[in-house]
């Protein structure tokens, strides 16, 4: 930087979590303003750095010196082997991301082992679904790959049951009156989580589940080309096996498969055919309810194992409040070669290192531990570490799934710094600059609008990645984003080449973003987002969005449930005046904060205080009422689907299907409705008492 002094309010902290590149970047606050580089000078200089605002001139200087090449050669590295957690190949991803960080020059690189529980397919005795003759009970057709595992089970009857979702089964009991009970039941992939699919087939009293992808959500209708051909799901996919779901275990064996070798199962079933919305495209296929004319077998021999994983974690140090971290971070390992979930990420996150640790010695921390989402939801050790000194959290997944538009899912605090860092951003898109969308948040804002608003969607975060302990362990205000495909044309439950063996570089290369445009767009909305929040002399949270986001979360809850509460719980009004007089807390805040006196050091902190304080204000410590480990009383993930974000989640837990039973459990279901509630009306109000004056914050009520 060509001599620039070295600045910046908070620590960067690049992290990986379990298994990949868990990579956290952590500013101190320490601006990369001017300051004295030998640390020295005079008393009166460090008071003038610790007021001083952001330098407007390093924004610039950091998008432009982000470079696509760079972010190529990192992913063609990070994609050479298989990496699965646990196994040697990511921990020789380790010492690589050791190393090549500690060349950056970053302030310091280091490796925290620990254990956890991982799945492993076993390789001497592959899995496999088997067809019986009804009679002989010899094999009429047998799927044996390595494709998914558990354990042996018996031969029983086989039930389609479309997507394996909950409205699915009570759509098979009222309409076709058809029970899984002891049978064995065929899902397509997506919609929703598949380990939320194994589970609720277990609920439901089905003793196995087999998954595939069904070519109607994996492939073009009017395109026949597939993988390697096109980035279109082939029916031979094959899976890598992971064990990616809370405690307790799956109760149930799980097989995976593609949709050439489901085939055979599916042609097995007989009963009713299946309503036209549960068709799928295979071809020659008549869709089915069942059950089968032909017994299943399902034979599975994963075994679990304690295995090491390991953190890398790069620092680079801020300047003035060095005890304050902002975050970016993923995970490191993938389920074959990865080069989409999560190398790209990986990737990107690396070159942002680079460039922060060029631009500013006063740094970034950067994590790396080993496992894919299991590790980001069990690494909870690092996490409870940095929850009080955190800021905000950036978490890059994935970077480039599609070339279509950015989208982004987060809480409300950091709904506009995305956006402002997003403004700063050239578009990588030729043909959208040609139609003078000039910016990544011009074709964003186009592509997903957010509907009755000039502003691009942002959607809520559910658990399907690393920023998951953050918000619901500590309450770090986070946000994750991601380039994707076109998700209103293409209704998909991911990108169509997920977690299989076909994500390699040349995929990446080939099909999504042949010259990297579209990685370092990424990379210079993260980079730009990190220095925000890392620079600015004042948090760059918007506090208003909070109380509009709460809002939109009660308009939403009362169109769902408002009859059922209104008739249940005689203060479910004081829902709406919660929110509104969390919304007076906010604009008088935000009075407040435009006129303190940005000369005194100590407000300013108050005021970046009172805006950390605001995201915890929403935890509960006992958690949601059938989630302990789920303690955001506001945002987690939906309990059917852990994919999807959802509001007021406990509450909305509580009253799923709560219609459907039976005295006694209906009445101590609303009871713990009502308790629930008051908990969230005691948190809301306890959330704009961290907004009011410091000493004034409590109401005289007589």
């Amino acid at each position: 930087m060509g001599g620039r002094p070295r600045s910046g309010r908070f620590y960067l902290i690049v992290a990986g979590v379990v298994g990949v590149l868990a990579f956290v970047i952590g500013i101190l606050i320490g601006r990369f303003a001017a300051c004295d580089e030998s640390g020295g000078g005079s008393q009166e200089g460090a008071f003038d750095r610790i007021i001083q605002d952001a330098d407007p001139e390093i924004s610039d200087i950091l998008i432009e010196r982000i470079n696509n090449n760079n972010i190529r050669d990192n992913l063609r590295d990070l994609t050479k082997k298989p990496h699965i957690a646990g196994e040697q190949a990511d921990f020789d991803l380790v010492t690589y991301l050791k190393d090549k960080l500690t060349g950056y020059g970053l302030d310091s690189v280091r490796v925290a082992p620990y254990q956890v529980l991982l799945s492993y397919p076993n390789g001497s005795d592959p899995n496999r679904a088997q067809l019986l003759n009804v009679t002989s009970g010899d094999v009429i057709f047998d799927s044996t790959t390595a494709e998914s595992n558990i354990s042996h089970l018996p031969g029983g009857e086989l039930v389609y049951v479309n997507y394996g979702r909950v409205e699915d089964y009570d759509y098979l009991e009222h309409n076709y009156n058809v029970n899984v009970t002891e049978k064995i039941v065929i899902a397509r992939y997506g919609r929703i989580f598949r380990g939320s699919k194994v589970d609720i087939a277990a609920r439901h009293g089905a003793i196995g589940i087999i998954i595939y992808s069904d070519p109607a959500d994996y492939t073009d209708p009017d395109d026949d080309r597939v993988f390697p051909d096109t980035v279109w799901l082939p029916g031979t996919a094959y899976r890598w096996p992971e064990n990616e779901t809370e405690n307790p275990l799956p109760a149930i064996p799980a097989h995976c498969m593609g949709y050439d070798g489901a085939k055979p199962f599916l042609e097995a079933l007989g009963g009713q055919v299946a309503p036209q919305d549960w068709t799928g495209r295979i071809k020659g296929l008549s869709y089915r309810i069942g059950p089968s004319v032909a017994k299943i077998r399902l034979s599975t021999h994963t075994y679990n194992s304690v295995r090491k994983a390991e953190t890398v974690i790069a620092i680079v140090r801020g300047a003035v409040e060095p005890d304050r971290y902002v975050l970016m971070g993923n995970h490191r390992d993938a389920w074959v070669y990865g080069s989409i979930d999560p190398s790209s990420g990986t990737a990107v996150m690396m070159e942002v290192a680079r460039v922060m640790a060029q631009l500013a010695k006063e740094g970034g921390v950067l994590v790396a531990p080993s496992c894919s989402a299991p590790g980001a939801r069990r690494n909870t050790q690092y996490v409870k570490s940095l929850g009080a000194r955190a800021v905000a959290y950036a978490n890059i997944d994935i970077a480039v799934q599609g070339n279509y538009s950015l989208r982004a899912l987060g809480t409300p605090l950091l709904y506009r710094s995305i956006f402002e860092a997003a403004k700063k951003v050239p578009n990588p898109n030729p043909d959208e600059v040609a139609a003078n969308r000039r910016t990544v948040y011009d074709t964003w804002r186009a592509s997903f609008p957010w509907e009755g608003q000039d502003l691009p969607r942002v959607g809520a975060l559910g658990s399907g990645s690393d920023y998951a302990p953050m918000l619901q362990i500590v309450g770090i205000t986070s946000v994750d984003f991601r380039y994707t495909y076109d998700s209103n044309k293409y209704k998909l439950g991911s990108y169509p080449l997920y977690h299989t063996e076909y994500e390699t570089f040349k995929t990446m290369q080939g099909y999504l973003d042949r010259d990297f445009e579209y990685h370092r767009a990424v990379a210079r909305v993260g980079a730009e987002l990190v220095r925000s929040l890392a620079d600015s002399l004042i948090i760059p949270f918007n506090v208003s969005d909070y109380a509009w986001g709460l809002e939109l979360m009660e308009e939403q809850l009362d169109k769902e449930f408002g009859d059922m509460l209104r008739g249940n719980l005689s203060d479910y009004s004081n829902l709406a005046v919660a929110i509104k007089s969390f919304a007076d807390d906010v604009k008088n805040f935000e009075m407040s904060a435009a006129n303190i006196n940005k000369k005194d050091p100590m407000a300013i902190r108050m005021v970046n205080d009172q805006l950390l304080l605001l995201e915890k204000a929403f935890l509960d410590p006992s958690g949601l009422p059938s989630r302990p480990l789920k303690k955001h009383l506001l945002f987690a993930e939906n309990s059917n689907d852990i994919y999807a974000g959802s509001s007021f989640p406990g509450l909305v837990d509580l009253l799923f299907e709560i219609d459907l039973l039976e005295e006694p459990e209906r009445s101590e279901r609303w009871r713990k409705v009502e308790h629930h509630f008051s908990v969230l009306l005691n948190a809301i109000q306890s959330a704009g008492y961290t907004l009011r004056d410091v000493v004034n914050f409590v109401e005289e009520t007589y």
